[in-house]
């Protein structure tokens, strides 16, 4: 490095020049530059695996670089810790949240900047009540700051951890995923507390898999392939294809080239009929067919994720389900998942509460139908390795999975093996709630490809996204959930973006049931 006395342009937030990180013979970061302006956000762009979180991790202090130097409103800094990173003036919004769970809203907001009372000791109704303004001031009042943050939705978690870094005012934000568990409506929210923070003087480093977000957001963008920068370029000048064509080697229309498959039977799998879960859910029918994807949209908090979690038996919910023409007594998610029903659920949050994340990917891929392996009591380990091993390889996942902790692995593999899980188990009927959140776009290609696989085996999918255009790409057919009901179906020529948002919005002519 050279001498910290030296000055870079006053203009240029952060500068990073020629940063090297290797994991032994990894390598994560291969001599990656790039340079932010003062009040720009700017955009981090590229698959898995290709440098993205290790650059993340060392702007905040959590990694520590090989080589390379890296400069902040044109002063050199080093990084070595967390606290350094915020007093250089960075703070990190990460797609996982790091939020306390058990800790109030207020406590979390306020860690390590708690407001001090009488002879200098912590103070809870000051820590409450500055918790409160700063709640306010970031278009987020309706959350009690004196809740536990394990009682809050995943969305309101995210919010949280979003504010807890902009609230810093760091001279750089660095925002990881940041809508990966956003609604539509918190995501209008998010754009708009950039937009304060950057009139601020405030500058953003953006990563996000959302070409979209990319474009209404970022002025420029560094695209990340193998641990090396691609190309820095103005938005504007690169279409989302060339982008994403930089960053995974194929053109955009092959996220979706299996198109929408055609059902491979008539007959009817599964049939919901008047499901309530009051007050989210109110007198929900609808009937899933043998081979089908059909999706589910709607804004966030209009009964999708209760629905699910109905179906997968998580909540005790009235009315009644048949599966296969025969009625359902779902009391549990035992139920759901024994074998002559079949029925499984990849969750909203995989780190939570589709993983085990301490374990190995083994553990984790033969744990929902051990009974399988096992001979009077003992797990026969040639059968179970040899077992993952085919799903793994079905699902597109490297075998060295088998032996690494979840926690080590990357969104996309994590994902695969949250699906795999419920392949190997051998499930018919799969409950998929944004099963591509937070991952990249090669692994969304991958999943889309695999659920196409999956209907024209027989297998039925039901598929909720906060992203329309794969319900509108993926979908044999589509419902549409509005304040706790369905309010619409789409199918065929009808199946378009414009109608899904509409009906979304509640502006639906042709409201179901």
């Amino acid at each position: 490095m050279t001498d910290e006395s030296r000055d870079w342009d006053g203009a240029t937030a952060l500068e990073v020049r020629k940063v090297v990180k290797a994991y032994g013979a990894t390598m994560a970061l291969d001599g990656v530059s790039f340079s932010c302006q003062v009040g720009e956000v700017h955009g981090l762009l590229g698959e898995n695996g290709a440098g993205k979180s290790t650059m993340v991790k060392i702007l905040s202090g959590l990694v520590s670089p090989d080589q390379g130097e890296i400069a902040i409103l044109g002063k050199i800094v080093r990084l070595r810790n967390p606290r350094m990173a915020l007093s250089a003036g960075t703070a990190t919004a990460f797609q996982e949240t790091t939020m306390v769970p058990h800790l109030t809203v207020a406590q979390n907001l306020m860690l390590l900047r708690e407001p001090r009372g009488r002879f200098g000791f912590n103070s809870p109704s000051l820590t409450s009540a500055a918790a409160a303004e700063i709640l306010s001031e970031w278009d987020a009042g309706e959350i009690d700051p004196d809740r536990p943050v394990f009682d809050l939705s995943l969305s309101n978690r995210q919010r949280l951890e979003l504010i807890r870094a902009l609230s810093r005012r760091p001279a750089i934000a660095l925002l990881d995923e940041a809508t990966a568990a956003l609604g539509a409506a918190d995501v209008d929210w998010l754009f708009r507390q950039v937009a304060k923070f950057k009139s601020s003087g405030g500058t953003v480093v953006y990563i996000s898999h959302r070409m979209g977000e990319i474009r209404e957001l970022c002025e420029r963008c560094t695209v990340l392939k193998n641990g090396r920068e691609v190309r820095t370029f103005p938005t504007s000048d690169v279409t989302d294809s060339e982008a994403v064509e930089m960053m995974a080697g194929r053109a955009i229309q092959r996220i979706y080239a299996a198109g929408r498959s055609e059902p491979t039977g008539s007959d009817t799998v599964l049939v919901a009929d008047h499901i309530s879960f009051p007050p989210a859910l109110e007198d929900v029918s609808f009937e899933l067919r043998r081979g089908e994807i059909l999706g589910m949209a709607g804004l966030q908090g209009h009964g999708q994720k209760e629905l699910f979690m109905a179906l997968f038996g998580a909540c005790r919910a009235k009315g009644s389900l048949e599966v296969n023409g025969k009625p359902l007594r779902m009391r549990s998610t035992h139920d759901a998942v024994a074998a002559d029903i079949g029925i499984s659920l990849v969750p909203e949050d995989r780190k939570v509460e589709g993983l085990m994340v301490s374990m190995e990917g083994l553990a984790n891929l033969t744990i929902a139908n051990l009974s399988q392996f096992t001979t009077v009591g003992f797990i026969r380990r040639h059968r179970e390795r040899a077992a993952a091993t085919k799903t793994l390889l079905a699902v597109n996942a490297s075998v060295k999975t088998l032996d690494q902790e979840v926690w080590a692995l990357s969104g996309g593999n994590q994902q695969k093996l949250a699906i795999g899980k419920w392949l190997l188990a051998g499930t018919r009927v799969l409950l998929m709630f944004d099963p591509t959140r937070g991952v990249d776009v090669e692994t969304k290609a991958e999943i889309f490809g695999l659920m196409q696989r999956l209907a024209q085996e027989g297998r039925s999918i039901l598929f909720h996204s906060t992203d329309v255009e794969e319900i509108v790409n993926v979908a044999n057919r589509a419902l549409v959930m509005y304040r706790g009901r369905i309010a619409a179906e789409l199918e065929g020529d009808g199946l378009t973006k414009e109608a899904l948002v509409g009906a979304m919005l509640g502006t639906a002519q042709e409201v179901v049931g």
